[in-house]
């Protein structure tokens, strides 16, 4: 499967051009409405609620920084939930915060989840990835859509680990992702059903990549001009812990803050 994704990347420029399941969810951590604490919050290295006034300060609850870029910015018109959303309108927006030994994944579990709305279906539209169009050697993981087709990519070494989603989703309407490392599976969800896995063996590559929001990536800056018209709600990467193994309930409220 080496190279499948950047084929796809490049199909796309010229074309225009899932610890396991565990009791835990069935005591509705993530599945509908999230406890108050989170058991796992000690393994959470990122969480963005994207809430506050609009343009104002985009905080992350472990700490970290993130920089955003054009008219990237907090806007509280439409959200999922809280008082607002991060905005992008397909013009040169991008969030996105430096290489952290939080984010270097390994062999072991993780899972990365947002709510995202898509205005507009774009050819290619990264939702959040440790990624660079230099190849797989420099990519860790991408969560994008392809006309309106949910798609996960994880890079061992040269070779690439992808799930292309078995339907589609489309503009306007929110919907929550979650993508998953659970042991040897690599699991891809929407709205809590499972739309395709694929078997992966081996240590994620441990690139200096930032980590970015809402656009195409080469070398820690915009490649190929793919930048997402849409918005995004309620990011949060878990290390160490796959959250979603089987088909659940979508969270209904905020991702907890400790």
């Amino acid at each position: 499967m080496a190279g499948h994704i950047f084929q796809h990347i490049q199909d796309c420029i010229t074309g225009l051009l899932r610890p396991r399941l565990l009791p835990r969810e069935a005591i509705v951590i993530d599945g509908g409405a999230p406890a108050a604490v989170d058991p796992y919050w000690s393994s959470v290295v990122a969480l963005l609620h994207f809430d506050g006034s609009n343009g104002g300060a985009i905080v992350d609850q472990t700490g970290k920084t993130w920089s955003a870029f054009a008219g990237a910015a907090i806007n509280t018109s439409d959200k999922k939930f809280g008082t607002a959303s991060l905005l992008l309108d397909g013009t040169a927006d991008y969030l996105q915060t430096a290489d952290h030994s939080d984010f270097a994944f390994g062999s072991g579990d993780w899972t990365v989840e947002c709510f995202f709305k898509e205005t507009t279906l774009g050819a290619f539209t990264q939702l959040v990835g440790q990624h660079s169009t230099a190849g797989e050697s420099s990519s860790q993981f991408i969560l994008y859509g392809a006309s309106g087709v949910l798609s996960l990519a994880a890079y061992v070494g040269s070779t690439t680990y992808a799930i292309t989603g078995s339907s589609s989703h489309s503009s306007g309407t929110w919907y929550h992702v979650a993508a998953v490392r659970d042991g040897g599976t690599l699991r891809l969800f929407r709205n809590g059903t499972s739309i395709g896995t694929v078997a992966i063996s081996g240590s994620l590559n441990d690139v200096s990549e930032p980590v970015s929001l809402g656009a195409l990536m080469g070398g820690g800056s915009p490649s190929g001009g793919y930048y997402m018209n849409g918005r995004i709600d309620d990011l949060r990467i878990t290390k160490g812990v796959a959250r979603y193994t089987a088909n659940f309930t979508a969270p209904t409220a905020a991702f907890p803050d400790s």
